[in-house]
């Protein structure tokens, strides 16, 4: 796999579907716990080592490694003595009211994120 930028990872996710983009950091040896989230993500480890745990599979991902997780999938982290770094691109659940990535409860776009900050997603 070529190294690629976030702004490249960003644009490329975006362009899939992907409705917001993380820089997720995690300090040495952080657990989560068993848990769900209520979106699909994407994601690539850009720094460290973590254990992701999802039933009776433990995948050990390191730089450079990707993963998937569907939306409501069940699945625990265990990071390494260095934490670890990944880019996450999110999918939330679109509106139920018309499908569209606007609410008419909302008024507003769902957002996107990049570094942690809201940012409303491009009108194309």
């Amino acid at each position: 796999m070529s190294q690629q930028t976030l702004e490249q990872f960003t644009a490329t996710m975006l362009a899939r579907g992907f409705d917001e983009v993380l820089v997720r950091e995690w300090g040495a040896h952080h657990v989560a716990p068993d848990h769900e989230h209520p979106f699909d993500t994407e994601a690539v480890v850009v720094s460290g080592e973590f254990w992701l745990t999802v039933g009776d599979s433990t995948r050990h991902l390191r730089t450079g490694d990707t993963f998937q997780l569907g939306r409501g999938i069940r699945h625990a982290e265990k990071y390494g003595a260095q934490g670890a770094t990944f880019w996450a691109a999110r999918r939330n659940p679109r509106c139920t009211c018309h499908g569209r990535d606007q609410c008419r409860d909302r008024q507003s776009p769902l957002p996107y994120r990049v570094r942690g900050r809201a940012m409303r997603r491009p009108v194309l």
